[in-house]
């Protein structure tokens, strides 16, 4: 089980966390760049989707199942995070993979 932990400060932008290690962009940007400056959360631009992107290649492991869905979990999750400086947010493997059950039922 995953844990996603996120943040914005002044200093060091966005940071995004994975097991507290730092969450690296380069697998899902492997799979498709969305964002060459890697993760952002809050919004819906690039860096959230390139977020979106990562964590759903992370809890499927799945790269075709990821790029077709990883817009919805963009919009979904990662562009209400909060982003004001200092304020730090979370996410569980359980809550996404509810989410992923959901959709994948959806879907049939």
């Amino acid at each position: 089980m995953n844990t996603y932990r996120g943040q914005f400060d002044n200093t060091n932008w966005y940071q995004v966390w994975m097991n507290d290690e730092v969450f690296d962009p380069s697998r899902s940007q492997a799979v498709s760049n969305k964002s060459p400056d890697g993760f952002s959360f809050g919004f819906g631009g690039s860096g959230p989707s390139q977020l979106a992107l990562a964590i759903l290649l992370e809890e499927t492991d799945d790269k075709d199942w990821s790029l077709a869905h990883f817009q919805d979990f963009k919009r979904d999750f990662i562009a209400g995070l909060p982003c004001d400086p200092g304020e730090t947010w979370t996410l569980h493997s359980e809550h996404i993979g509810q989410w992923i059950e959901e959709i994948k039922l959806a879907k049939c």
